[in-house]
């Protein structure tokens, strides 16, 4: 099956003082259709500027090389004028606060209806319609007062629920969901997840799940990929993951998962925090927080390596079995 997103060998530099330094380097995966991938890591990580390279909406100062696949065209090569029409069609993405996603000073049908009027020619009738179907389907059951409405007017579950509307009104190949349930409380979050994974099968697409919450993703998605860095440090399907760690960073992550079951204990933290750009160390990145560094972790850093089959660690142990893509 061939995928619906494939990134390969994503390399994301920022100036600063005149000089650029490395956000993103060799960076590389795929989704197929009707799957999900959570990519997850700690804030400073690179999860939204990945996020935000894919839908081309790095500052212009970024220097972005690399390939981006989308059904096989490389996003990177488009005009900005190509990418508007890819942009909300074929590719859609749902941002963390929605509060700040959506214009304040525009109703949610005007707002919902644009996408639909301009990728897919409707009148501004037909869009008013297809914009109340759109809100029933993701369960805002007053959808003719929601799209009368100002976003201020709507609590947060409704407003996330207004820009998953948004994201799906074309029904799009790829769909990038970046922390979508941060701002919600545990029970509304529980609903957007259970929409996502709803019209993620409805509607066969591709989906990016980026978050930093290890139980989100052990609900939504079939594959992971943990990321530092800029790099990916390990990846596997989630049952993999969760049952046989083998990245320092992975494990560390997973250990400070509370949980219900068992002797009640101490949750573990990972001492430190993800280096700066300026401040990136020689060798393995996670070196200077790891508690069991070898020596070879100082002055170079090893490509991912397979743990088993799908499952991939980018540490020495595994370095020797090279794969050359996700």
């Amino acid at each position: 099956m061939a995928a619906v997103l494939e990134v390969k060998d994503l390399k994301v530099e920022f100036p600063i003082d005149g000089e650029y330094y490395s956000a993103i380097e060799k960076l590389s995966f795929s989704i197929h259709t009707g799957e999900t991938l959570g990519l997850v890591g700690e804030s400073g990580c690179g999860k939204s500027v990945t996020s935000l390279a894919i839908m081309g909406l790095l500052h212009p100062s970024a220097r972005v090389r690399g390939q981006v696949l989308l059904d096989g065209r490389n996003l990177l090569k488009l005009t900005k004028s190509q990418f508007n029409t890819l942009r909300g069609n074929r590719l859609s993405m749902i941002f963390q606060e929605p509060m700040s996603a959506l214009n304040p000073v525009l109703r949610i049908k005007d707002q919902v209806g644009e996408g639909l009027m301009v990728h897919k020619g409707l009148t501004k009738r037909q869009a008013e319609r297809a914009t109340l179907d759109l809100l029933k389907q993701v369960g805002l059951k007053n959808a003719s007062d929601v799209a009368s409405a100002y976003p201020h007017q709507l609590s947060g579950g409704m407003q996330q629920r207004v820009m998953i509307a948004m994201a799906v009104a074309c029904n799009p190949s790829l769909l990038i969901a970046d922390e979508p349930t941060t701002a919600l409380d545990v029970t509304i979050q529980a609903q957007i997840l259970k929409l996502l994974q709803k019209l993620a099968e409805e509607h066969q697409m591709a989906m990016l799940f980026i978050t930093h919450n290890l139980g989100v993703v052990a609900r939504i998605a079939q594959r992971v990929a943990i990321m530092y860095a800029g790099r990916i440090v390990e990846h596997g399907f989630v049952r993999q993951i969760f049952k046989n760690p083998c990245h320092p960073y992975t494990i560390g992550l997973l250990n400070s998962v509370p949980r219900i079951d068992g002797e009640r204990h101490r949750l573990e933290s990972i001492p430190g925090h993800v280096p700066s750009l300026r401040d990136m160390p020689a060798g393995c990145k996670f070196r200077p927080r790891c508690a069991n560094p070898e020596c070879l972790c100082r002055d170079s850093e090893p490509d991912l390596g397979e743990v088993e089959p799908g499952h991939q660690c980018r540490t020495w142990q595994y370095a020797n079995t090279g794969v050359s893509g996700l």
